[in-house]
């Protein structure tokens, strides 16, 4: 019933939740008790945000089960279980001015160079920026459509700001279905090509700058 409603990505997190809980699968419901779900959470080696979906997970399937007198609203202990408190990701940063006014005096040497400033002035994700196909870059009217993304709401009409017009334009008159592609003209699939341009592209480029 869930999964009618939701998005893929979504339905991939819940799966994924499911997964971590392999040591109850045989047990009845009104079997398991708070230790079982806190130790699914201590040994599953996962972080907050996926530690968080696993509790959200949890506590639908006993308000399912609340729902369906499986057990009772007592039973229910999923609001006890402990996943620790968030903290400040080390694995994202924003660019500085300066880094920024850097990467403008590189542009014109290196396409991929213009990528990056493509995405900090568009604000897309790396994923759905690549998914980008040329047919939905609209450069007279200045914006680009995202019609794939990380879930339903990511569709959206993103502007081009006008510093930037040349680089896509460069990107435009190159070969291919997709408006950034690889040095051989082919597509970026970002789930499997992420590590690609990260060690081939991405990191290069910030080194030598």
């Amino acid at each position: 019933i869930k999964f009618e409603k939701i998005s893929p990505s979504n339905i991939n997190g819940y799966k994924a939740s499911y997964k971590l809980c392999e040591s109850i699968y045989n047990k009845q419901l009104k079997e398991i008790k708070l230790i079982h779900l806190q130790s699914i959470v201590d040994n599953s080696g996962k972080n907050y945000p996926t530690l968080k979906k696993l509790k959200t997970f949890l506590s639908q399937m006993y308000d399912y089960a609340v729902m369906q007198d499986i057990i009772s609203k007592d039973a229910d202990k999923t609001e006890f279980i402990d996943i620790g408190t968030k903290t400040e990701s080390n694995l994202h940063y924003k660019f500085t001015n300066e880094e920024i006014d850097a990467l403008w005096r590189w542009s014109s040497s290196n396409d991929y160079v213009q990528v990056i400033l493509m995405l900090i002035y568009s604000g897309a994700r790396t994923g759905e920026f690549f998914n980008v196909k040329k047919a939905d870059v609209k450069l007279e009217e200045g914006y680009f459509n995202i019609v794939e993304g990380k879930n339903a709401n990511a569709k959206r009409r993103v502007p081009i700001h006008h510093k930037l017009m040349p680089f896509y334009e460069n990107w435009m008159s190159k070969d291919g279905e997709y408006l950034i592609t690889k040095l051989n003209g082919k597509r970026f699939d970002f789930k499997s090509d992420h590590r690609q341009y990260t060690e081939s592209y991405w990191n290069p480029i910030l080194k030598d700058i």
